[in-house]
């Protein structure tokens, strides 16, 4: 009979979460991740606030990202609003060199032995001690699930049950180059002729290029694909598109327990996407940081898991029910104005006390 792998610490899913837990673990740790390549292929539209570069000690990960300050946001009937970011970065990421080399910081460090195994993929049984690696099980001390939208572990052992239909939007997205690409404007259009329930992104990655990209609803039968050339048609005209993809988003209120025997989940598998934008790159990385530390500490006797389920109540829970309720109000038709007047309320604040308001952004939104 063939010997069973023992792990200190199993992570499953190579994404923000799952290489910022796999940074912040100490001790004997599997990473699992089901594609080929970490990173690849990139589905996401690459925004990244630049203080959670900050939070966790990942500049030099950063280095060929590009940085803008400024927004436009583009409403109905010609309406617009311009926002100057003053005190914080907005990166548009590089995202498979970005997690390659936050992947590279952790095999660098001398507590911990990682061990990396990519193209395979992981289950888990609720009646098992296991987690299954392409049908081979793997004992681990502690799982941490950071396999995303479609992870089946927190299914699995009854953490989460599956989504509702209408907490699913469907993105797609291009990479754009051309002449008429802007590389100094982040631009979002909330412009129901383009995308009917949801809005568009325009975010700039340098040299004429930018992902430009939209979401919708999953229960309403759309052709996404149509839609965005009809964008990119009127807006970019005679611009080159590659790297088209098309990829289901979490915009579901969080789970309620993120714990359950020796498992925890992070990022998207916990549903920390932030459902008013569809962003989830910095959630992801703060619940992977804990989930790694907590996951460390419990295996030294410091700590018990539980203390991750108080950590991300405190930190995330309230802050993601309050998105999810947004998003229900104003995905309801006739609200749009409303959202307009809000961003000219808030932009209005902005232009007074812009440091005040970015710190209070950053402290209830997070990017």
């Amino acid at each position: 009979m063939r010997a069973v792998d023992k792990y200190d610490i199993v992570i499953v899913g190579a994404g923000p979460a799952g290489v910022t837990a796999a940074l912040h673990s100490k001790g004997d740790v599997l990473l699992v991740e089901k594609n080929k390549e970490i990173g690849v292929p990139v589905r996401c539209g690459e925004g990244l606030f630049g203080k959670i570069v900050d939070l966790f000690d990942v500049e030099d990960c950063v280095r060929d990202a590009h940085i803008v300050h400024d927004v436009e946001f583009y409403f109905p009937k010609g309406k617009k609003k311009r926002i100057t970011i003053q005190s914080n970065d907005i990166y548009i990421l590089n995202k498979d060199k970005f997690l390659q080399g936050i992947l590279k910081k952790a095999m660098e460090k001398k507590d911990l032995q990682l061990t990396v195994k990519t193209n395979m993929n992981a289950l888990h049984s609720y009646d098992s001690d296991y987690v299954y690696l392409d049908g081979n099980p793997v004992d681990a001390r502690v799982i941490i699930d950071a396999g995303g939208i479609s992870s089946q572990i927190g299914r699995a052992v009854g953490l989460t049950k599956p989504l509702d239909p209408k907490d699913i939007h469907v993105c797609a997205q291009y990479t754009v180059e051309g002449k008429s690409v802007d590389s100094g404007v982040l631009r979002l259009f909330i412009d129901k002729p383009y995308s009917p329930t949801g809005y568009t992104w325009v975010f700039p990655k340098g040299n004429h290029r930018a992902n430009i990209g939209m979401g919708m609803l999953g229960t309403r039968h759309y052709d996404i694909k149509r839609y965005l050339n009809w964008f990119i048609a009127d807006h970019y005209p005679n611009c080159e598109k590659t790297n088209y993809f098309i990829a289901p988003v979490c915009l579901a209120p969080p789970a309620e327990r993120y714990v359950k025997d020796n498992v925890l989940l992070t990022g998207d598998a916990a549903r920390f996407c932030i459902a008013m934008s569809g962003a989830g790159i910095g959630n992801a990385m703060l619940s992977g940081m804990y989930a790694g530390q907590v996951a460390s500490s419990y295996l030294n006797g410091k700590a018990h898991l539980d203390a991750y389920q108080i950590l991300m109540k405190k930190m995330l829970y309230k802050k993601l029910r309050r998105a999810y309720r947004y998003k229900e109000y104003f995905m309801k038709k006739d609200n749009i104005n409303h959202l307009y007047r809000l961003t000219s309320f808030l932009f209005s604040l902005h232009s007074i006390a812009p440091k005040t308001m970015e710190r209070f952004a950053l402290k209830n939104v997070r990017f």
